[in-house]
């Protein structure tokens, strides 16, 4: 019922730690070839379960669970969301595929996972033209990401051409290479500055 999907992993490196306080003495670079395994595609359902049992929680009312994966008694969650009807929910999307923009369409926004700000535009393009939102729902959010430098004049015109394609947040993230220390950099540098008039 979830299908079968092709799986790719590659080992890139490993890191020597010290013992005992594991702090890290070196990163070895690895020369690896990528390897492919088919498996089924469970975590499509393990997500929408988990979606639905959020929900299904947050709720204020007793709710209980019986799906393939995920299974329990009544419960109330305590305290209840302040915020009506719920949290609003932001779901991780792959465009262009139907199954997942079709999750996505169901909550209140989507992190989005493309490199351009013309898949961006193709998105809200998407999301107007296929999305009906509900009485007091959210207003529907897309969240493009990407990685800017403080010192890089042409940042904040990089973040203003997916504003412009229609993102609503940008989320500054190295997701390969950050340690706490870059991280902190990052932050204390505040949003992606241009030049006059950016």
């Amino acid at each position: 019922s979830f299908g079968e999907v092709d799986a790719t992993e590659t080992v890139l490196a490993y890191q020597r730690k010290r013992t005992g306080d594991h702090s890290p003495l070196e990163l070895v670079a690895l020369d690896l070839p990528p390897t492919s395994f088919p498996t089924q595609a469970l975590w499509f359902e393990l997500l929408d379960e988990s979606l639905e049992i959020l929900e299904g929680l947050w709720s204020g009312k007793p709710f209980g669970y019986a799906g393939r994966h995920f299974r329990f008694g009544p419960m109330t969650f305590a305290p209840m969301p302040v915020q009506q009807p719920r949290i609003p929910i932001w779901v991780v999307g792959a465009w262009p595929y139907e199954r997942s923009m079709r999750r996505v369409l169901r909550f209140d926004g989507i992190l989005t996972q493309v490199d351009s700000p013309e898949d961006v535009r193709a998105i809200a393009e998407y999301v107007a033209r296929e999305r009906r939102p509900k009485p007091g729902s959210h207003p529907f959010e897309i969240v493009a990401q990407g990685r800017t430098k403080p010192d890089d004049p042409d940042a904040a015109a990089m973040v203003r051409s997916y504003a412009e394609a229609g993102a609503t947040w940008w989320i500054d993230g190295d997701w390969d290479g950050a340690t706490v220390e870059s991280l902190r950099r990052r932050i204390q540098a505040g949003p992606p500055r241009g030049s006059a008039g950016s």
